[in-house]
């Protein structure tokens, strides 16, 4: 096990964690870099946005192209993604079965992520996990709790340890980015780098442990 307890919460990144949409997400933000006249490069740029602040990311596209992003380039930008989130997005394999034995052993669960609500309402509903979920889903853009300081800071994991009422060296994180992973390590989370989709050198990088599927983290927890 990787505590000498079983946890007493255990917090979720969003993406890549518990739905994958970051590479329907990848797509669209590709399909619009070039539309700006981004070039072969745009791919490269895209894949290091995993994790990322929508303000930073919108700042490194700006630099990317070497001009401002005409009005309205976020709005639709976000549309897109939510449009093809809605209609594409698949849950992250074997999620609902961790879920299923988290919930068997009375391990309280929620959602810590640097997106906004409505994204996460987006992919969770498509995904049949948001009634799991509802009422524990903790945002970096959540207004009632300013300022906003994301991932790889530790405040979104600790806002969202203290709202379930449970001391940081009892949580566990599972986060799939190393942005994400760095946050857990910093708020004082057990933090597993879920490297499904990740280099699990890069998340062992930053503090992390590395595991690559969901029923060998329900044995890491001891279910």
């Amino acid at each position: 096990m990787l505590m000498k307890t079983p946890p007493k919460l255990v917090i979720f990144d969003c993406d890549g964690v518990l739905v994958d949409s970051e590479p329907i997400v990848d797509a669209v933000n590709v399909e619009m870099i070039r539309e700006q006249g981004g070039g072969p490069e745009t791919e490269a740029l895209v894949a290091s946005f995993a994790g990322g602040f929508m303000a930073d990311i919108l700042v490194r596209i700006e630099d990317f192209l070497g001009a401002p992003l005409p009005e309205g380039f976020e709005s639709e930008l976000r549309r897109r993604g939510y449009d093809r989130l809605a209609r594409e997005v698949q849950a992250i394999d074997g999620v609902h079965d961790l879920l299923d034995r988290l919930d068997g052993a009375g391990i309280p669960y929620c959602v810590g992520s640097n997106g906004p609500q409505i994204k996460m309402r987006t992919t969770l509903t498509a995904t049949a996990l948001y009634d799991r979920m509802a009422g524990r889903i903790f945002s970096a853009y959540d207004s009632d709790h300013p300022p906003h300081r994301p991932k790889p800071h530790p405040d979104l994991y600790l806002r969202a340890a203290a709202a379930m009422g449970v001391a940081p060296a009892e949580c566990l994180v599972i986060d799939d980015t190393p942005t994400g992973a760095s946050a857990g390590v910093a708020a004082g989370m057990k933090t597993i780098g879920f490297a499904l989709q990740t280099d699990a050198r890069a998340l062992e990088a930053v503090g992390a442990i590395p595991i690559a599927g969901m029923a060998d983290i329900a044995a890491a927890i001891g279910l």
